[in-house]
């Protein structure tokens, strides 16, 4: 039903509201309810003319997004006009910093190849890169990943720390990755999800996890440190 309050009564002696006035603009019919107070809210409509017929909106024409990102790669919106949003300023400015973040490594990655090279120091091993994506028995260690991830950053940390070979890939704005990640959880988008050459799977390891995974390094002991970095999302892992 759309609706229009046109008018209201108060009493003078109370001070106070005693009714509102609705108006249904679809019947053309009015009542009168008694309330006691009322939150007025103005209505939305979403500022999306720049993103119609290009990016995917929901019914009511908010920009539909994931990680940030809207169906069209490279396009990222933040605060009211998104779909999912809380319509805060708190949230909107949050918001914003979140799709920062997003941008900056979405052209740090290269949204083209999508991954990020680890340890790759020959040509050979480059030329072989492609054919360890998407697959559960690949030739070195893959790591399906996200910026955002606490989890990711841990398993970065530990493998960059004791020099593992390894290739990331991440799932902002890589549809085949996401999707590849979410057949090999039973349709769970969980990350890091972690695949050896031997078949085995980690999803979001422990530190004990990863140990287990490479003995040598079992008697690593890996802490976060908390210091106060220029990127709220950043953190510091100290391994010893």
């Amino acid at each position: 039903m759309s609706c229009l309050i046109t008018t209201s009564r108060s009493c003078a002696e109370k001070n106070k509201l005693e009714s509102v006035i609705v108006e249904d603009k679809n019947k053309n019919e009015s009542k009168e309810l008694n309330y006691d107070g009322v939150f007025v809210f103005i209505g939305l409509t979403p500022n999306n003319d720049l993103l119609k017929g290009t990016a995917n909106l929901d019914q009511w024409g908010f920009v539909k997004t994931e990680y940030m990102m809207t169906s069209v790669p490279g396009i990222f919106a933040a605060g009211d006009v998104r779909a999912g949003s809380t319509k805060q300023a708190a949230s909107a400015a949050g918001e914003g910093a979140s799709a920062a973040l997003a941008i900056r490594e979405y052209f740090k990655n290269n949204r083209r190849i999508k991954v990020n090279y680890n340890n790759v120091s020959t040509k050979n091993e480059e030329n072989n890169i492609l054919t360890d994506l998407y697959t559960t028995q690949p030739s070195q260690i893959v790591m399906y990943a996200t910026e955002y991830c606490p989890d990711c950053h841990r398993a970065k940390a530990f493998f960059d720390t004791n020099g593992i070979q390894y290739l990331r890939v991440g799932l902002e704005g890589n549809d085949k990755a996401t999707e590849f990640v979410v057949t090999v959880n039973k349709g769970n988008k969980s990350v890091p999800t972690i695949i050896f050459p031997d078949g085995d799977v980690l999803v979001e390891p422990s530190w004990e996890e990863l140990r287990a995974k490479h003995p040598k390094h079992k008697n690593l002991h890996c802490v976060k440190h908390n210091q106060k970095q220029r990127y709220s999302s950043s953190e510091i892992y100290l391994c010893f």
